[in-house]
Formats: C-alpha cells, sequence, structure tokens
C-alpha cells in the first residue's frame, strides 16, 4: 500500500479523508441507558478509517493511563474509577470528550424514551428499543461512509452484550439484505456484524458517545440544560444526535398505518415450527414470503437530525 496520499474532503463533513488504495472503514457501537434502564435508551457509535483510529486511539491511550474506559462509572466514581475524586473523574471525562469532538471520527447517537416507545410502538413490533435505535444508528454511519471519498466497506463492531448478540446480528443481516429496502449504501456494508470487548478503544469512546446521546433526552425529563460534554460533541458538527421522544414516537405510528403487521400468520408459523418469537424469528418468517413485506421499521434515515427535542 502506497504510503503517499491526497487529501479530500467528504460532501458531508469538512474533516480531511486521506485517500489510501484498499480503505477499510471501521465502525464502534455502544449503548446507554439510565441507571434503572426505566427512562431513555440510547445506543452511538463511531467512525473512521485506520488512520483516525490510530491518532485517535494514541491519544486515547496517553490520556487513560492504562485505564479502561467506561463513561458511567468515570462519572459516577464506580469501578476503576471509586480511586480518584470526583474533579478527576469528571476532568477525564471532559478530556476524553474533548478527543473525540478533535478527531477526525465521524459519530451518530440515537436516544429514544423508553415509557412512549412501549406504549406507543412496542405493541406493533414488539421488540426492544434497543434494536430501533440499532438500526438508526447503524443506517446513519453507513449512509455518512457512503459520502467519504474514497468510498470503501464499513466494518461495524459492537460491544459484545451477551443479551443482543443474536437479534443484533439477526437485525444487521435483515438490514442488507432486505430486497424491500432501497437503501443504496447496503453495498457497502460488510457481510457480518462484528463484536468486541470493552478492552476496545472503539467500544470505550462510544460508550462516551452513547452516554451524551441518553442523558440528552434524559436530562429533559427534569428540565436541566444540556450538558457541556454534550455541547462539545455537537459544537464539532460530525456527531449527529438525534432524539425520539413522545412526538417522534406518535409520529412513527402515523407513519406505520401504510405497514401490514399480519401477526396471525406469524405466530401460526412459530407454532407449526415449535419455536418461541423473537426478532431473528420474525425476519426468517417474512423470508419464507412469496413478496418482501415493508419492513417492520419505517424508514428513520431521512428524518431532520437532531440537536432539539422535538425529533
Amino acid at each position: 500500500m502506497s504510503s503517499s496520499a491526497c487529501t479530500s474532503y467528504s460532501i458531508l463533513s469538512s474533516r480531511p479523508i486521506h485517500l489510501f488504495e484498499g480503505v477499510v472503514y471501521t465502525a464502534y457501537g455502544d449503548e446507554s441507558a439510565d441507571e434503572k434502564k426505566q427512562r431513555v435508551y440510547a445506543v452511538g457509535g463511531l467512525f473512521g478509517d485506520k488512520s483516525d483510529w490510530d491518532a485517535f486511539e494514541e491519544k486515547w491511550k496517553r490520556r487513560m493511563g492504562g485505564l479502561v474506559f467506561h463513561a458511567s462509572d468515570c462519572e459516577t466514581g464506580k469501578g476503576d474509577f471509586k480511586q480518584f475524586d470526583r474533579e478527576q473523574n469528571l476532568k477525564l471525562y471532559a478530556d476524553l470528550t474533548k478527543l473525540i469532538a478533535a478527531s477526525r471520527l465521524i459519530g451518530s447517537t440515537v436516544a429514544i424514551d423508553i415509557p412512549a416507545y412501549r406504549e406507543l410502538i412496542g405493541p406493533l413490533i414488539d421488540e426492544e428499543p434497543y434494536y430501533l435505535c440499532f438500526h438508526s444508528v447503524v443506517l446513519h454511519l453507513a449512509i455518512r461512509s457512503g459520502a467519504c471519498i474514497p468510498q470503501d466497506r464499513i466494518k461495524f463492531k459492537f460491544d459484545s452484550n451477551l443479551e443482543v448478540i443474536h437479534n443484533a446480528s439477526s437485525l444487521y443481516q435483515y438490514i442488507i439484505n432486505d430486497k424491500a429496502n432501497k437503501f443504496e449504501y447496503r453495498k457497502l456494508m460488510e457481510d457480518e456484524l462484528g463484536f468486541t470487548n470493552r478492552n476496545d478503544i472503539g467500544i470505550q469512546a462510544a460508550d462516551l458517545v452513547a452516554r451524551e446521546g441518553m442523558k440528552l433526552l434524559d436530562n429533559r425529563h427534569s428540565n436541566r440544560p444540556i450538558r457541556l460534554s454534550t455541547q462539545t460533541l455537537q459544537a464539532c458538527k460530525r456527531i449527529q444526535f438525534r432524539v425520539f421522544n413522545r412526538g417522534w414516537c406518535e409520529g412513527f405510528v402515523r407513519r406505520s398505518k401504510d405497514h401490514q403487521y399480519d401477526t396471525t400468520g406469524y405466530f401460526e408459523w412459530l407454532k407449526e415450527n415449535g419455536i418461541t418469537h423473537s426478532l431473528s424469528h420474525k425476519i426468517m418468517y417474512e423470508a419464507t414470503l412469496p413478496d418482501p413485506l415493508p419492513s417492520s421499521l419505517p424508514s428513520i434515515t431521512e428524518g431532520p437530525s437532531s440537536t432539539s427535542y422535538d425529533q
């Protein structure tokens, strides 16, 4: 691979893109929720090419001094961070936020109002809010990678949460194979979803971004101002924050009226095959139908990006 490179710019961002042959983009994703997982759930992700990640990881390692970052533990003084006083932990959190903002990484985070989701959307698709957030973040980052020069494959790696690995993998396959979905950047997505652990700096950084997305929506419930760390990430113009509040959920339901939810045939199929409901089984059932059904997740890739709460 040649070490020389020319520099161009993404049509969606002013960040420089270094053009190498064989560039492969890597995106890392993680999740976040309030302490009881009752109010807000969020998924966040960051992507860049190898040079982007190499430069970023070197600075992150230097600032962490051998510790493995966990956003909630750092802010609340738990785990490895209980040995430090609150001021030290908050300074570390702020410094890491600035490293992300100053990097060339591009990000996305989606936070959803859990009570509104369960009341309004849950009866329609009967899935956990994680999958709606996951779906939105993956598609948004794939679109952003498609606007980079040069275009190349993007590999997604998420935190290896045993509770969601199977269904997240199935949903990822659904995204890239759904014949009813005209999403043009599917061809840029690697064939399989990858998983890694928290020792990976990409996961640690995605954890911070996911927490900021979660806090952006959660703080609205108590009428708190937008956090300075969130403002720092917003100001860099490369990380999109989207909040799916009650108003968004109501709009989702209205849009969904154009879709058919044939649950009768699906549950008969489950009974015939002696299996129980799961997202992966729903996907398998739809694959048996003669004509592709519209996605059970109406398009959320064209909605407005949000730094406000009304999106």
